[in-house]
This record gives structure tokens, C-alpha cells and sequence, in this order.
């Protein structure tokens, strides 16, 4: 048994990950180290190893010593190390100088370490001391190097130390010591295809060699003397990928496929144990590959599946290949070319998704992309939906396996999500349930929380459902971003109010959803709720987002609905009711305490609406004294705030039976219902004035006659007196057109219009005038046109058999005149008047919906 005791190091941290690194250079001595994540050392004076910061006790005697110079990355953890008496910046040769950042970085190095400044870089030195052999002398003395340094891997499953070796006779190569049995599978893979490689009569790549050193895969020929890398795939790199089809091209069907075979099993293997984004990620993959049929001809091909710009070298009139543990030699064809654009733009652009996407979307255009796509009779963009199935795959596995994915993989997973959510064919969803499942995934990570709770996933509510989000102010702008760009959806609308966003989705099968982003609660000019805050507290749910706690969520609908001047709603008591019965009392009686009430059921609550307007009044009163720059802010935003979404003016013309009425007040079931909108229904005209009856018979009595009195009865024929009347309805017209503009429109109304001014051209004997169209229609330049106007007509047969107050000759003047008025209209603006034919009526309130879906 080892004993043990503590000795405090002040000058190094040593950190848990490192432990593999430093148990592996002392061979099979790991049970006689033992460190943590602080700085303190356990080591027993006796023990086979010592690893310290500080210097060996001389009064020990150990067989082999070893003193390294450690450069750590930003979390402390070791990443480079090699021997104190190396003077070289050896480390170097695990670094990609691609950027010009880079570039700098690794210029500055060589010329400190030429003038022999080390502590730049050097700011901790870790010491070895044992008495049994060294596991890294063993490997050194195979190597034999006159120089050396050493990689301490990127941490995953996959993780793997990489020794640089320096030869005196130039021929420098790179030791690889896996670190688990995943990392072991891959170096020896990378044996066996260096092996094959070295077969192949190529003219523009040169392969890595390989050798093995126990389990350990040695490679030279990888780096030689004034070697470059490049940011460019050029010329040079793709006459060698189509060298390396023209030698391994394969035409296979996809049964026999043994890369989709080997995805396909790994996703169905694949367990995401409730993490959505890469239950998505799944998914979208899954469904890629069973997009491809069976008998399907497949093209492949040798690829080295990590072909990125760090794993190139450029020797001279050759590309110089290593790293090709992940190579196979019957992946589908343009892998290799896709990966290095990909790979490229995230972790070396920095390009956002957006852009990243663009960027691929442009270059399966690329002439390089086509001659390929047109010699092997390949759609480039299906072999890209294979490429982003076939990578995620893979990685899903090695991703879920860490603790903590480093930024660049979760950018990459971002990709993967949106590129695949837009290439999978959804059969059984609609656009707007596979948009929800691809929002849930994407905002996972991100600080948001479902403001309500739904009762259900979020992605089978109802097609009438918002979704309200509690989210970060400053995060506002880049969830917008993201919410809004998605090959599902059609067009968006975004409505920016102080304290909210409204994103209104508008999906290409003809779906909707509004999307709520609130960073607080403000009505009118009392805010009472910010999420900033409420958001840290928020609990995991099944519905496919987080929720606000239930307290804070109860808190919301009680500033919403007391403070708006309404009730709460029946579905929402019901839903506290349902809790379970320990959580429900302890909730109950948070509610009571922090409003200062006596529930004892939840089927109260409104009869305590005093007391919770109390409790906000005063929370607004606080805040305000507490922030008086924020409440005149709020003052200033109110007016601003209900003007923030402009509405939409619609009419709606035709002859009597034509069937307006129906199909007027259908349309305003929809929009009120799917979409939302506050409707208002006007008749003819604006109608700030009465009808003219209403002066001799009151406006009650005027409405009733007019309701019961069959069109075009009146017996008005004097033309003074139709002048008279036309006079103040154009007058009406004038000024009422400006009343609702100010009193609905700008407010974010729709208003319905049944008949407008076109009727006072057409057909003005319905409103008992008599003047000469040309003369009526001479105003219209003056009145305001809505923004979308449908004519409705049908067959003079079909609107006789409907209503019989007009004859057939009638009704097919009057048809006529409408239609040459509103077609004139149409040619002059054809996104405004529309001529829809209404015999039947679900053809007619589509035809009709499409357009006012634009004006929305």
C-alpha cells in the first residue's frame, strides 16, 4: 500500500485532464500519482514517480529524472511541453500558422527563442522524477531524436499525445500514442491506410508513412523542408482529389455501402438521453440517409475525411497528406471538398452560420463542382446532404462522450442543425412542426424559457398557438437572427416594441406561427416584470424548452391579465389545479404570502384581482422612484409602442350574390384565429356620418330600413339631389379615410371593408345616386386604395339562383362595367386588385388568403 501525504505547490496548478498525459509518459505507474484540480500535490516519498512544480529532492536518488517546460491553454490545463533543454520553439510544429494572427504569433516565437528569451512562453516547468523506467524514454530511445516536443491532444474520446520527433537527418515525424481503446482503433486504422496509399502512382499528393512502435503508430514524410500550408483549396488540391477519384472510383449501389450502413447503425445506436439538439441532429441525419434508395447508384472514392487546411502541407508541386486516421476509400465522392470549406469558414473565418451556409449553397455552383458533378452525372447538393449526414453521424458520438464542448464544436453542431434541418425532407410534418423541432434544438444552450406552460410539446400546439419566450435583452438581436432564417419560411415580419419582440412566420406550405420574444413586462407605463433574472431560475420541462419557474409564471399572468383589465382564464386555474398536490400547496401559499392573500383554492383567484392590482401598482410605484430615467422612458415608448405594427386595409367588391359576405367574414375567422389580428368590419365606407335617412328618421330606424330594403329600390333620378348625396359620402370618404388610418391602421388593425368607393363607380344607383361614372370615378385619385382589393363575380346564372332582387341582363352589366374598372386598376397595380372568380369557395378564400398573406 502507498502512503501519502500533502505537499502545497504554489507555483503550478495541475489539472484532472492533464492526468492521462503525465500517467502515460511514466508507463503503468498511475496508481502511484495521484492530483486534482487545485494545487495541491500528493506523492509519497517512496513511490516508483514523483510529478511536481517543484525541484526533485536531492536527497533522493532517482534512476530517471526528466524537467519539462509546459505552455498551458486558457483553462490552465497542459498543451505543449518539451525538455527544458530544448532551446527550439519545437511546439510550433503542432500549431497551423494559417491566419495572419497565427502567423504573427509563430514569427514572434521563432525570433524570442533565437535570442534565447524562453519565459515568454515558458511560465511553468513540471518535473519528473522515477525510479522505474520512463515509458517516453523507452519511446525516445526507439526514436532516437535529436530534438523533441510534445502535443498533449485534443480532449474526447478520440484523444491522443503526438511527440514531435526532429532527426538529425531531416527526417522529422510525429510519434502518435493513443490515450483509450477509440483512440487505438483510429492509429491503427491510420497504419493500415498509410499502408494502402503507398500503393497508389499519384502526381499531385504525396502519403505520410507509417510505422508501429508497440501500440504506438509512428508517421514520417509528412512535413518537408520549406513546406506551406494554405487557406485556399487551389488548383493544386483538387487535381489531387480528382487524381484520387480517377484511381479509386467505385459506382456502388447504396445497399452495398459500407460508410451509409456504418452511419446509419450509429444513429440508431445513438442514445441523446433528452438533449434536443442532438435528438435533432439525429433525426434530420437519419432522415438524409433513408432519403437515398437502395438501388440508388452511389459514386465513391478514396477520401482522407479531415482534408482541411491544418492537415495539408504544400511541397512545392505536391499536397502533403497526414492525418489520414479517419480515411476510407469508398466515401462519397466531393466529401473531402465540402469539409474544407466547412472546416475552413467555422474554425478559421469565424463566419456565422448564415454565412457558412451561403458560402456552400454558392459553391455546389462552383465550376470545380460541376465539372466533377457532370463527369460522374452526380446533383451536387444530394452529395452535400450526405456529406453533412455522413460527418454528423460520426460526431454525434465523440461529442455526447465530452464533458464540455469547446465553442467551435457547438458553432459546428449549429451548422449541422440548420444546414439538415433544411435539406431533410419532412413527410409527416408540417412546415411549421419541423421549423418548432429545429427552434427547440437550436435555442437548447441559449437563455430562454417558455413564459407559460403549454401542456403539451410545443411543436403539436395548436396552429392558432404563440409561442411567448422570456429571453435576455442583450441577447435579443441574435435570437431574432436565428428565428428568422430558415429555408422553411416563406417571409417574416418583425414588430419591435420596447420591450418585446413579435416575429411573425410565414411558412412556405402556407403555415404560420408568432413567435413572442419578451425581455419584459410592460403595460402601458408600468413595467412590473423583468426576465433578465427569472431566467436564471428556469426548470427543465417535456414540452420541448425550458419553463419559468410556476411561480414566476403565475406572477406573469397576473400582471397580464388583471393589468389589461381581464380575468384569468379558465384553462390556466385549471392547469394549477392539476399540479401535484405537494408543490401546488407550497405554491399556493408563495402566492399568498407575496401578495398578501387568503386563497385556498385556486378557483378564487379572481375575486382577489384588488389585491394584486394592489401589489403591481405598488411594484411600479418602486421602480419608477428606484429608476426615474426608466419610467420616462417608458412614458416616451407608449406611444411608439402601440404604433410599432402597422395594419392592413382590405375590401371587397362585387355584384349583390356574388357572394362577398361569406367570404368577407370566413376571411376575418381566419385572421383572427391563425394569424391573430384585431379585425374591424366597416360597410361601403368609412361612415363617420350616418346614412341620410338617419336625418329624418334617427339612426336607429334608418340602419333597420336599410337592412330590410332590397339594393338599387331607391327612386332618386334628380341630378342636384344625387350630386347633394354624393357630395357628403365623398366627404366622408376624405376625411374618414384619415380616422381609419389613425384609429385602426396604425394601430396593427385589418379592417374588412364590404364595398368601397368603387361602388359610387360601377353601380351608384345602389346608394340612390344618378351621375355619370365618369364624373365619380374623376375623385378617385383622392381617396385612399386599400391595400388589397378582390372583385368577386360568378356566373350571372349563379348569383340569379342565389338572390333574385337582380335580373340576369342586370347582373351582367354590372359585371362587365367591375370588371374592365378593376382590371385597368389590376394593370396599374397588380399586388393591390385581384378579379376572383367565387364559384367555389374554398378556391376563393385560398386565391384570397395567399394574397392578403403578403400584405400582412
Amino acid at each position: 500500500m502507498i502512503k501519502t501525504f500533502t505537499r502545497h505547490v504554489t507555483n503550478a496548478t495541475i489539472h484532472e485532464q492533464d492526468y492521462a498525459v503525465l500517467s502515460q509518459l511514466s508507463g503503468n505507474q498511475r496508481s502511484s500519482i495521484y492530483y486534482s484540480d487545485n494545487i495541491s500535490l500528493l506523492y509519497d516519498s517512496k513511490a516508483d514517480i514523483i510529478v511536481s512544480s517543484n525541484e526533485i529532492p536531492a536527497s533522493e536518488t532517482y534512476t530517471f529524472t526528466l524537467s519539462l517546460n509546459v505552455i498551458c491553454n486558457t483553462d490552465g490545463s497542459i498543451r505543449w511541453m518539451q525538455p527544458v533543454e530544448n532551446k527550439h520553439a519545437d511546439f510550433l510544429n503542432f500549431y497551423a500558422e494559417l491566419s495572419t494572427k497565427a502567423k504573427l504569433f509563430g514569427n514572434i516565437t521563432r525570433t524570442l527563442f533565437k535570442l534565447g528569451v524562453f519565459k515568454f512562453h515558458f511560465k511553468r516547468v513540471i518535473n519528473i522524477a522515477s525510479k522505474s523506467p520512463l515509458y517516453i524514454n523507452e519511446l525516445l530511445n526507439e526514436l532516437s531524436p535529436s530534438r523533441w516536443s510534445l502535443f498533449t491532444g485534443t480532449v474526447g474520446v478520440n484523444r491522443k499525445l503526438v511527440v514531435y520527433a526532429a532527426k538529425e537527418t531531416g527526417d522529422d515525424g510525429f510519434l502518435k500514442i493513443p490515450l483509450n481503446e477509440s483512440a487505438k482503433r483510429l492509429t491503427f486504422n491510420e497504419k493500415l491506410i498509410a499502408d494502402e496509399l503507398s500503393k497508389l502512382k499519384t502526381n499531385y499528393s504525396a502519403f505520410v508513412s507509417a510505422k508501429t512502435i508497440g501500440s504506438n503508430v509512428y508517421l514520417s514524410n509528412v512535413k518537408k523542408p520549406k513546406s506551406t500550408r494554405s487557406l485556399v483549396f487551389g488548383q493544386l488540391h483538387y487535381k489531387a482529389i480528382k487524381e484520387w477519384y480517377t484511381l479509386t472510383k467505385r459506382s456502388i449501389p447504396v445497399k452495398s455501402s459500407t460508410e451509409i450502413e456504418k452511419a446509419k447503425n450509429q444513429l440508431s445506436a445513438f442514445q441523446p438521453e433528452k438533449n434536443l439538439l442532438f435528438s435533432a441532429l439525429q433525426s434530420y441525419s437519419s432522415n438524409v440517409l433513408n432519403s437515398f434508395r437502395p438501388n440508388e447508384t452511389l459514386v465513391t472514392a478514396f477520401a482522407h475525411k479531415d482534408f482541411t487546411p491544418w492537415n495539408i502541407f504544400i511541397n512545392e508541386d505536391k499536397l502533403g497528406i497526414y492525418d489520414v486516421e479517419m480515411s476510407n476509400f469508398e466515401t462519397p465522392i466531393l466529401f473531402d471538398i465540402f469539409h474544407f470549406q466547412v472546416q475552413k469558414a467555422i474554425m478559421i473565418d469565424n463566419f456565422s452560420t448564415e454565412q457558412t451556409s451561403l458560402l456552400l449553397e454558392d459553391y455546389c455552383k462552383n465550376v470545380k463542382i460541376r465539372d466533377l458533378s457532370e463527369q460522374y452525372n452526380i446533383d451536387p447538393k444530394r452529395y452535400y446532404s450526405l456529406y453533412l449526414a455522413l460527418s454528423c453521424s460520426y460526431y454525434l458520438n465523440v461529442y455526447s462522450q465530452q464533458e464540455k464542448l469547446h465553442q467551435q464544436a457547438q458553432r459546428l453542431l449549429q451548422f449541422w442543425l440548420y444546414e439538415l434541418s433544411k435539406t431533410a425532407v419532412n413527410i409527416d410534418k408540417t412546415d411549421r412542426e419541423a421549423y418548432v423541432i429545429y427552434l427547440q434544438a437550436a435555442l437548447q444552450n441559449s437563455p430562454v424559457a417558455l413564459i407559460k406552460n403549454p401542456g403539451k410539446e410545443v411543436s403539436n400546439l395548436t396552429m392558432s398557438s404563440d409561442i411567448d419566450l422570456a429571453v435576455k435583452k442583450n441577447q435579443m438581436e441574435a435570437l431574432v437572427s436565428l428565428a428568422t432564417d430558415h429555408n422553411l419560411i416563406e417571409r417574416f415580419k418583425c414588430t419591435e416594441r420596447s420591450y418585446m419582440q413579435t416575429i411573425e412566420l410565414y411558412f412556405k406550405d402556407g403555415g404560420f406561427l408568432r413567435l413572442d420574444f419578451l425581455h419584459s413586462l410592460k403595460i402601458g407605463i408600468r413595467k412590473v416584470i423583468e426576465f433578465d433574472k427569472l431566467i436564471d431560475k428556469r426548470v427543465p420541462s417535456p414540452y420541448g424548452f425550458d419553463v419559468l419557474h410556476p411561480f414566476d409564471q403565475i406572477k406573469y399572468l397576473l400582471a397580464f391579465y388583471f393589468l389589461n383589465g381581464a380575468k384569468m382564464p379558465e384553462k390556466y386555474i385549471m392547469r394549477y389545479q392539476e399540479i401535484d398536490l405537494q408543490m401546488n400547496g407550497e405554491l399556493l401559499e408563495e402566492v399568498n404570502r407575496v401578495f398578501v392573500t387568503k386563497m385556498r383554492h385556486w378557483t378564487s383567484i379572481n375575486n382577489h384581482k384588488r389585491a394584486f392590482l394592489l401589489y403591481f401598482n405598488r411594484e411600479h410605484i418602486r421602480l419608477s422612484v428606484r429608476k426615474p430615467f426608466d419610467f420616462l422612458r417608458r412614458l416616451i415608448s407608449v406611444p411608439f409602442d402601440i404604433i410599432a405594427e402597422k395594419g392592413v386595409v382590405i375590401s371587397f367588391s362585387g355584384v349583390d350574390g356574388a357572394g362577398k359576405s361569406t367570404v368577407l367574414y370566413t376571411i376575418k375567422d381566419e385572421l383572427e384565429t391563425l394569424y391573430r389580428k384585431q379585425v374591424v368590419v366597416l360597410r361601403h365606407r368609412p361612415s363617420i356620418f350616418p346614412i341620410l335617412s338617419a336625418i329624418a328618421n334617427g339612426k336607429e330606424k334608418a340602419e333597420l330600413k336599410a337592412a330590410s330594403t332590397l339594393p338599387r329600390q331607391g327612386t332618386n333620378t334628380n341630378y342636384f339631389s344625387s350630386l347633394a348625396r354624393f357630395a357628403y359620402y365623398l366627404t366622408d370618404f376624405l376625411i374618414g379615410q384619415w380616422i381609419v388610418y389613425f384609429k385602426y391602421t396604425l394601430r396593427g388593425k385589418v379592417v374588412l371593408f364590404d364595398r368601397y368607393y368603387f361602388d359610387f363607380i360601377v353601380d351608384g344607383r345602389r346608394s340612390n345616386i344618378h351621375l355619370p361614372s365618369a364624373f365619380t370615378k374623376s375623385f378617385l385619385p383622392l381617396i385612399s386604395k386599400p391595400d388589397f382589393n378582390a372583385y368577386l363575380y360568378a356566373s350571372p346564372e349563379m348569383i340569379r339562383a342565389r338572390k333574385q332582387e337582380l335580373e340576369i341582363d342586370t347582373i351582367s352589366q354590372l359585371d362587365a362595367h367591375y370588371k374592365s374598372l378593376f382590371g385597368n386598376l389590376h394593370t396599374q397595380q397588380p399586388e393591390r386588385f385581384q378579379i376572383v372568380e367565387n364559384d367555389k369557395l374554398a378556391l376563393t378564400l385560398s386565391t384570397i388568403l395567399k394574397q392578403i398573406r403578403t400584405k400582412l
